[in-house]
């Protein structure tokens, strides 16, 4: 595993901690300016200060207090500045706003990270 993985898979296990943590503030700083997120019922977040204050909202709310595990990570460099982090994750059990409670389950995540002034950072995100 080059250094470049090893960076990428640290971003992963930092956006692991601080949604655990609630902390959307360390969240965004793991985003490029522009990012962009789609969300698992397909809402889209466009830019770093917009995907942080929706983390926001369902972090105060839905997800307050919804653990996140990666489970497994892959990461494909599509070029050397470029690469696709595919992650298998377990949510727990949340209430949605309709009062319905979903139970503790496995997704994936597709982030598009990007090096950017020497660091990577997501571009893109999508559940």
């Amino acid at each position: 595993m080059n250094i470049d993985e090893q960076a990428i898979r640290k971003g992963v296990a930092a956006w692991e901690a601080s949604w655990n943590k609630h902390d959307m503030n360390e969240m965004a700083t793991l985003l490029t300016e522009d990012s962009e997120w789609v969300n698992v019922v397909g809402m889209w977040w466009r830019g770093r200060a917009d995907v942080r204050q929706a983390h926001v909202v369902y972090h105060d709310t839905v997800f307050k207090e919804t653990p996140y595990h990666a489970q497994a990570v892959t990461v494909r460099f599509v070029t050397p500045d470029t690469a696709i982090a595919s992650v298998k994750w377990k949510k727990g059990s949340f209430v949605a706003p309709n009062g319905v409670t979903y139970p503790e389950a496995e997704d994936m995540m597709s982030m598009l990270w990007v090096r950017q002034s020497g660091k990577w950072l997501i571009a893109l995100g999508h559940n």
